[in-house]
C-alpha cells in the first residue's frame, strides 16, 4: 500500500504532456522506465463512451508520441519502456474520512530501442492510430479500461 501511495505521489507531481497526463522517469539508463498517468485522456474516453478498439488505438498512439518526445532527453539508454497507468476509482477510507485513490491500473506497456524511436518513432503514432503495431515497437496490453 505504501508503494502505491508513493507511486501516485510521483505520478501526480510529474510534468504534463499536452494535457494528457504527467510522465515521470521511474528508472534511469540503461533500462529506462517511464510511467505515464493517462487519467486525463482516459477520463475523456469514459466521458465520450469511446469504444475499446478506438480507445486503445488512441492511447497507444499518444504513448508512442510521448516515447518519441522523452527519447530526446534520455542519454545512455539501451531500451525504453513506457508504462501507461491510471488511478482506479476512489474508495472511502475511514482513516481520512474521505475517498482516496487506493490502486493503480497498469493498462499497457510500450517498449523500444532508443535508436529505433529516433529513426522511426515519428511515424508510430499514425500507424498505431490506424491499428497497426510497428515492427520495432512492442505493445503489451496488461489491464482494462474503466467501464463506460
Amino acid at each position: 500500500m505504501l508503494m502505491v501511495s508513493a507511486l501516485l505521489s510521483v505520478l501526480l507531481l510529474g510534468s504534463a504532456t499536452d494535457n494528457q497526463g504527467p510522465v515521470v522517469v521511474a528508472k534511469a539508463a540503461p533500462h529506462v522506465l517511464l510511467i505515464w498517468n493517462a487519467a486525463p485522456l482516459i477520463g475523456g474516453i469514459v466521458k465520450n463512451k469511446t469504444p475499446d478498439r478506438r480507445a486503445f488505438s488512441l492511447l497507444e498512439s499518444t504513448a508512442a508520441k510521448i516515447m518519441a518526445q522523452e527519447n530526446l532527453g534520455l542519454k545512455g539508454a539501451a531500451d525504453i519502456t513506457l508504462r501507461v497507468v491510471y488511478p482506479r476509482d476512489p474508495t472511502f477510507n475511514p482513516a481520512y474520512g474521505t475517498s482516496v485513490i487506493s490502486t493503480v491500473e497498469r493498462l499497457m506497456t510500450l517498449s523500444a530501442k532508443p535508436r529505433d524511436i529516433a529513426i522511426e518513432g515519428a511515424r508510430w503514432p499514425a500507424q498505431l492510430g490506424n491499428g497497426h503495431i510497428p515492427k520495432k515497437l512492442t505493445v503489451q496490453i496488461t489491464g482494462q479500461l474503466p467501464p463506460r
